[in-house]
């Protein structure tokens, strides 16, 4: 027996009823029988004629990306762009959204994370004038169809052998990283090319590579040359990182991003330090997580203390980032990289304070250091 949607053979996850043999591993996305047949939605795919509208030039790096990009897709179906945080990756993929909308192929764009899908789509609105770009994720279900689709990850269950183009985004992200059943929904989705972006991809993707399945660019080189911030590792007693990161946040003025692992502690710290400084916390729990980016991103607040939620897709002008409990199991060697590499991104702010405090340094975070110090040499920063 064979799942047609998630493609498991485990008989632990099968259940008859009346109608038949349904698998249980994928039912959170609707029951889907043994012997049925998964229909493709009807989609509208017209000949789209628009022109990439950016405010700022790409760089000689990004251009070249892009021209390596089309070169691969003559021999590779799979093309991994592995791009430092800020290199502006979201770019490269630009030309090939609009070449398969001007042919009349239908282009899905998806992300792991809800957050990051509806700042997306606004992006890609704003380069596409005249596109319809609609966003699908948890509030946002009403209308499923578009000239071009930013989703969630889990949201690809609507869009069996749908697109000709597929772009994924940070697929090494909780929780598409190791879901099986995500995973294969990915795979479902396309019936074309797939081009995948990750700052930190996994030994799996390299391994594609290695053997041949998918062709990649490399891009490490930010587009204001400046290089990608080497974190400051301190060792300290767990109560003493407390003292050092807020003296930190005392010396160096400027929005902050404070993240710790665990929601009770970023809870308690909001209600702790409200009586004297302007903060807020945001996690897995928090229900407003927009407005309050929005009113962090405005200068509404200083500090913003944060579970691991906020580690990707975020860009703040002139922010500083502070790991607290560094040795945490929870902090990887792609999550501290994601977290230190929200500092430094804009133009006009492209430096900025990464702090890590630890009771220890782990085998993480001496990773993270040494692969932040590589893709500077990389990009020809010293």
């Amino acid at each position: 027996m064979k799942c047609p949607r998630c493609k498991n053979e485990n008989k632990l996850y099968f259940y008859e009823d009346t109608k038949g043999i349904y698998c249980r591993k994928c039912i959170r996305f609707g029951k889907v029988y043994v012997n049925q047949h998964i229909v493709s939605p009807q989609v509208y795919k017209p000949k789209i004629q628009t022109k990439i509208h950016l405010d700022y030039e790409l760089s000689d790096v990004q251009k070249d990306a892009i021209q390596k990009v089309e070169l691969l897709y003559e021999h590779h179906n799979k093309v991994l762009v592995y791009a430092a945080c800020g290199a502006g990756k979201t770019e490269i993929t630009l030309q090939q959204i609009q070449q398969h909308l001007k042919d009349g192929k239908k282009v899905g764009y998806a992300i792991a994370r809800r957050q990051v899908v509806i700042e997306l789509a606004e992006r890609l609105a704003q380069a596409f004038p005249g596109v319809n770009v609609i966003k699908v994720c948890g509030g946002y279900t009403n209308v499923i169809d578009g000239d071009l689709i930013v989703c969630t990850t889990h949201q690809l269950y609507r869009y069996h052998k749908c697109f000709d183009l597929l772009v994924l985004d940070e697929m090494d992200a909780f929780p598409f990283a190791n879901n099986e059943v995500l995973q294969q929904l990915a795979i479902n989705a396309c019936c074309g090319k797939m081009l995948l972006l990750s700052a930190t991809p996994e030994a799996q993707h390299f391994q594609e590579v290695k053997d041949g399945y998918m062709g990649q660019v490399s891009i490490f080189e930010r587009p204001h040359k400046h290089p990608l911030i080497k974190p400051k590792i301190f060792r300290l007693p767990s109560i003493l990182q407390y003292v050092f990161c807020f003296l930190c946040v005392m010396r160096h003025k400027g929005k902050w991003i404070i993240f710790l692992p665990k929601i009770s502690q970023v809870e308690l710290l909001e209600k702790i330090c409200r009586r004297f400084i302007r903060c807020r916390s945001i996690s897995s729990m928090t229900t407003d997580k927009d407005e309050l980016m929005a009113q962090f991103n405005n200068g509404d607040f200083q500090i913003v203390f944060a579970t691991t939620i906020l580690e990707r897709g975020i860009t703040i002008k002139g922010v500083h980032v502070a790991i607290l409990h560094g040795e945490h199991v929870v902090y990887t060697k792609a999550s501290l990289i994601q977290m230190i590499g929200r500092v430094g991104r804009k133009f006009d702010a492209p430096t900025g304070y990464a702090y890590i405090f630890c009771k220890r340094k782990t085998k993480e975070i001496e990773a993270c250091k040494k692969e932040i110090i590589m893709m500077n040499k990389k990009a020809k920063h010293v």
